[in-house]
């Protein structure tokens, strides 16, 4: 595990590297109002701190790997903790697939939807057709992060600060913005435009499915890992705490943050902005139903590996028993 912590900068090195050579300038979106141009590059600090955590937790998960023959021959609680993390992990890539999936579903039985997005893709010719279908591909972890979040009980978002915009949520299905009448471009950027919503359609819940299921998968592939009964439910509850941990990270890496910066008349303010899933709430969401699901998936395992054992023999049983039989 020390070892594979050795390749974090090495990673990180080469990020901070590309982050001070990228840079794009805009032209002002708001003529009239604004004038100047708008720069857009990478944070330093983030392209260095963000490449270096990663690093090392990709070298420490390698360094666990290698050792999982040891844990698993080891005592009880190395055994363990290795099982509820290959559940954990389980429940995560489940809950991505199992959520993709489900849009998969939602395609092929929303025709008129799937029809309006292929021409909205290729309205642009092949080429450009091309590249936005791949730039999608390179964002359904991230399209499936925004799904398993309110299937969870959370919501999508804006947040900043001082602000926070609620998108979709388990119970609140989007239908429109209002931008505040027919006078609101002329008040724009000072408009603040609403979000339209209404009750979520009842079809849409059988997503709740996606947390449920891969919780119970996530269980059962701890479960699988131990030698005893005790065992088993305790790692399928610890493996809902690593997904909890997962899931937050994925959240905080998957979720798109802006951060502005102005200089106005010789003022100068700045905000930032983030569109996603609200981090602090929906790891809870994700404990919930990691560490319940975890041990409810555990449980056939449990009960499995506590028949298998048999009952221990009675002090008199073992009494009666010869030095042979002993």
């Amino acid at each position: 595990m020390v070892h594979g912590l050795k390749v974090a900068p090495a990673y990180a090195a080469p990020a901070l590297l590309l982050s001070l050579l990228v840079r794009f300038d805009l032209p002002s979106p708001v003529p009239g109002i604004s004038t100047g141009t708008i720069t857009i590059r990478p944070s330093p600090s983030s392209a260095l701190l963000w490449p270096l955590l990663l690093g090392a937790a990709a070298g420490a998960a390698g360094g666990l790997a290698s050792a999982r023959p040891i844990l698993r021959e080891g005592p009880g609680g190395g055994r363990t903790v290795a099982a509820a993390l290959a559940g954990g992990w389980t429940m995560l890539v489940a809950a991505l697939g199992l959520a993709f999936g489900g849009l998969l579903i939602h395609a092929a039985v929303s025709p008129r939807a799937t029809a309006a997005y292929l021409r909205a893709v290729g309205s642009g010719g092949p080429e450009r057709a091309a590249v936005a279908l791949m730039h999608h591909l390179l964002v359904l972890p991230n399209q499936s992060l925004l799904v398993v979040a309110p299937a969870m009980g959370g919501c999508d978002g804006v947040y900043g600060s001082g602000f926070s915009v609620d998108l979709l949520c388990l119970t609140r299905f989007p239908v429109g913005v209002d931008l505040g009448g027919a006078e609101a471009p002329l008040r724009w950027p000072l408009a603040i435009p609403s979000l339209r919503t209404r009750p979520t359609p009842t079809p849409y819940l059988l997503f709740l499915l996606v947390p449920a299921v891969s919780a119970a998968l996530g269980g059962r592939a701890a479960a699988r890992r131990v030698a005893t009964s005790s065992e088993a439910l305790a790692a399928g509850a610890l493996a809902g705490v690593v997904f909890a941990a997962l899931f937050g990270a994925a959240v905080r890496l998957g979720s798109l943050r802006l951060g502005v910066a102005a200089d106005l008349g010789g003022f100068g303010g700045g905000g930032g902005f983030a569109f996603g899933p609200e981090p602090l709430s929906t790891s809870l969401l994700a404990l919930a139903w990691g560490t319940v699901g975890g041990a409810l998936g555990a449980l056939p395992g449990s009960r499995r590996l506590a028949a298998s054992s048999g009952p221990l023999p009675s002090p008199a049983a073992q009494a009666q028993r010869g030095p042979e039989e002993r």
